[in-house]
């Protein structure tokens, strides 16, 4: 059996947003919290952020509450602008190629809601590409391994999109061959 690395985001909200006009928050012990009003992220997703002056990265969720999240990181002092933004997806630090994808809701979302798998390519828009996309209209589970696997390059995001609007339980799981 191969081993594959893997990527997980789960939440039960929209798979991205913007973090809010307020401040970074030293929370002792190397973590740190960060502002971002009914996020619905919950502790072990992997998100990216950016557009900030000290915090864009990869980061997983260490604790949540309502309107905060708190990651693993050096404490910057800094006041967001409410203009920088979080993903759940991955900055990648090698080479490689989506082999496969499992999602579960918690239920159907009882109308047409695509979840997206895509690359946001770092060598700018006329790369980035959509691998997969599943239509969660009354479904509740996806599970598809490729047989011919999405190849990525270093630094691009491998990013999960869906809006989520009827706020259902999410979790996905992405296994990535290394190159």
């Amino acid at each position: 059996m191969r081993k594959y690395d893997e990527l997980i985001f789960n939440g039960a909200k929209a798979t991205n947003g913007t973090l809010d006009n307020d401040d970074a928050v030293d929370a002792g012990g190397g973590l740190v919290t960060i502002p971002i009003t009914a996020h619905g992220l919950k502790v072990g997703s992997q998100i990216v952020i950016a557009g900030s002056v000290a915090y864009d990265g990869n980061y997983v969720v260490q604790a949540v509450a309502t309107n905060t999240i708190t990651v693993k990181g050096a404490y910057v002092e800094e006041e967001f602008s409410g203009s920088e933004t979080f993903v759940s997806g991955w900055k990648m630090p090698y080479r490689g190629a989506i082999a496969g994808i499992a999602a579960k809701l918690s239920a159907g979302v009882e109308s047409s809601e695509l979840m997206s798998l895509q690359v946001d390519a770092d060598r700018g828009a006329d790369f980035d590409f959509t691998v997969d996309s599943h239509d969660f209209n009354t479904l509740t589970n996806w599970a598809e391994m490729y047989d011919n696997p999405f190849p990525f390059d270093k630094d691009d995001i491998i990013m999960v999109t869906f809006a989520n609007s009827t706020s259902k339980t999410f979790g996905v799981r992405l296994f990535l061959d290394k190159e």
